[in-house]
């Protein structure tokens, strides 16, 4: 087995037992020492070592693997790779990932958006919602979303639920606004890249279906021999009825109304794309039949409306003030780690 494979096998076996370091982690707790503090909110060391073990073992396993061509050995962890190790790589992960968290958090207590946001307590609301859930199940009421939560599930779930309620509180109080002329200029900036339609181009075709090899090769010498006759403007019907042929025209349209359906013919789709109008025939092989392909019409630079899209663009801004409004409290956090502790964690 090759290094890249064993590595591959390393990741994936740590993925597949997330759910069992998480019982290892709940039901054999180390330590509630503070590993660290952000803005007061003590991060205990079992949180520390749940949310690492959880999210960023497997991460720093790739990580290696990609920027330095290592698989985990006995002494991984503690082994320097450009001047720190993958413990201090872990460490400063989950302690971004936490001090983000945990000013969420914060946030969404002040605000009235959640009453308790320690460790502990989240843990307490996990065990009560599967109790719930459980109940519900046995008396035959309908529940919605999992039978049960994983502890990282239902934090996530949790957390995910409260960003958007302090979003819309935030809204509503007026803390993150949006004016019509920052909908307007972020219309005109992204406009041809993000607010543009795909182009419209309208096509026209002859099919022929085959069902084996010998079929194939007969409709191949034909549909060859049209593309050879055919003349630049030309007419299909025009061509059939020169070569003495039957056979029916169809016009298909590709655009944004047509995504759905154009699942069924990618390899038309991507052929129709690459031509220009009356310029030029295509032969194209699906692998059930062979289509003479040429676009006759075509339709560049097609924006939305702003009319269309406005209430989308208004909701883009109002995340991007959230993130932003967010992202300045993380910021200023007063983070407080404690090395003695901290040294002490060594992943699953």
């Amino acid at each position: 087995m090759t290094n890249r494979l064993k590595i591959v096998s390393v990741i994936i076996c740590i993925s597949l037992v997330a759910t069992v370091i998480t019982v290892l982690l709940l039901s054999h707790r180390t330590s509630s020492e503070p590993v660290a503090s952000v803005n007061g909110i003590f991060i205990t060391q079992d949180e520390f070592e749940f949310y690492m073990n959880t999210y960023y073992v497997a991460e720093t396993y790739s990580y290696y693997s990609r920027e330095f061509g290592i698989e985990p050995t006995e002494d991984f962890w503690t082994t320097i790779y450009d001047k720190s190790t993958p413990l201090d790589h872990i460490h400063n992960q989950t302690l971004s990932y936490l001090t983000k968290i945990k000013t969420e958090l914060k946030l969404m207590q002040q605000s009235g958006v959640l009453d308790q946001i320690s460790f502990d307590q989240l843990q307490l609301q996990w065990r009560e919602e599967n109790e719930n859930r459980s109940k519900a199940l046995q008396q035959g009421k309908p529940i919605y979303g999992p039978v049960e939560y994983g502890l990282h599930e239902y934090i996530e779930y949790l957390i995910s639920n409260g960003k958007t309620r302090l979003k819309e509180k935030w809204i509503a109080e007026g803390v993150i606004s949006v004016t019509d002329q920052e909908i307007e200029d972020r219309y005109e900036l992204l406009r041809t890249s993000n607010y543009k339609y795909p182009d419209r181009v309208v096509v026209e075709y002859l099919e022929w279906i085959y069902s084996d090899d010998d079929e194939k090769v007969e409709v191949s010498k034909l549909v060859e021999n049209l593309h050879v006759t055919w003349k630049s403007g030309m007419e299909f019907e025009t061509l059939l009825e020169q070569q003495h042929l039957d056979g029916k025209v169809v016009r298909r349209v590709f655009d944004e109304t047509t995504t759905r359906y154009d699942e069924q013919s990618t390899v038309l789709k991507e052929a129709a794309y690459k031509l220009d109008p009356n310029l030029s025939l295509v032969i194209v092989d699906t692998g059930h039949g062979i289509y003479l392909l040429r676009c006759i019409e075509r339709e560049n630079d097609r924006f939305m409306m702003l009319d269309d899209i406005e209430s989308q663009i208004k909701s883009e801004l109002f995340q991007m003030k959230y993130d932003e409004l967010v992202s300045k409290e993380v910021n200023k956090a007063a983070l407080i780690i404690y090395d003695e502790i901290m040294q002490k964690i060594i992943p699953l």
